[in-house]
């Protein structure tokens, strides 16, 4: 099992056809962040540009870098 699939049983509270960024990006890239000390939502955007490109085997971003408005937004709305 890889980590995109281990995040696929998590439920998108996203509007279906309004969604910029895969929920599995968000999510990987959240627990990156969390695994290399970050402590918030700008944390995860730092690492999403500053190491994005060798996160490529585990995330697509097709449209770039969440913002750390989308992080925010996304994380605050998942059910635990």
């Amino acid at each position: 099992m890889d980590i995109q699939d281990y995040f696929s049983n998590v439920e998108d509270p996203r509007v279906v056809g309004r969604c910029k960024h895969k929920l599995s990006d968000i999510l990987v890239i959240a627990l990156a962040s969390y695994l290399c000390g970050g402590e918030d939502y700008e944390s995860m955007h730092e690492l999403c540009l500053e190491r994005g490109e060798s996160l490529r085997p585990l995330v697509e971003l097709p449209n770039g870098c969440p913002s750390v408005d989308t992080f925010e937004r996304v994380l605050q709305r998942i059910e635990p």
